[in-house]
C-alpha cells in the first residue's frame, strides 16, 4: 500500500505568513511564530511510515531536500480547495492508495492523530478530523 501525507507550507516569507498575527504583532514576529509551527507539523510526520509530500506556497526550499521520504512540489493556483483538490488528483494518479493532508499551522496535530487517520483511511474512503477552531468538522 502505497501512503502520503500531503503537507501544505506557506514559505517563510515576512508579511506573506500568519498576517492576522503580524498585524498585532508585526510581520518579522509572525514569521517566527509560524517557523515554530512549521518545525512542531515536521516533527509529528518524521515518524510516520509514509511519504511525504510537501507543497510550498511559491517555490520549493531546500529545507527537507536530506530526508529521502520528502518530496516537493508547489502548489497549484486558485483557491484553497483548488489547491488541495490539485495535490490529491496529482497524487492519487501518481498511485498512492492512501493520502492525508494537513496544513503546517496547526499546533493541536500529532503523530497519533495522523496514524489514526491512516488506520481509518482502511476502512472508510474519507476520514475528516475535528477542528476545535471553529473550522469545519464532520
Amino acid at each position: 500500500m502505497k501512503k502520503g501525507i500531503i503537507i501544505f507550507q506557506k514559505n517563510l516569507i515576512p508579511g506573506k505568513v500568519k498576517s492576522r498575527i503580524g498585524a498585532l504583532v508585526g510581520d518579522q514576529k509572525a514569521l517566527e511564530i509560524y517557523q515554530v509551527l512549521v518545525d512542531y507539523t515536521h516533527q509529528q510526520v518524521e515518524g510516520l511510515e509514509c511519504k511525504k509530500l510537501l507543497y510550498y506556497s511559491e517555490y520549493t526550499e531546500n529545507t527537507y531536500e536530506n530526508n529521502k521520504d520528502y518530496q516537493f512540489f508547489i502548489q497549484s493556483s486558485g483557491d484553497l480547495g483548488q489547491k488541495m483538490g490539485d495535490a490529491f488528483k496529482d497524487q492519487f494518479e501518481d498511485g498512492f492508495d492512501q493520502l492525508l493532508i494537513i496544513g503546517t499551522d496547526c499546533a493541536e496535530i500529532t503523530q497519533e492523530i495522523l496514524e489514526e487517520a491512516f488506520d481509518k483511511l482502511k476502512t472508510s474512503e474519507v476520514v475528516i478530523g475535528p477542528a476545535k477552531d471553529g473550522g469545519i468538522t464532520f
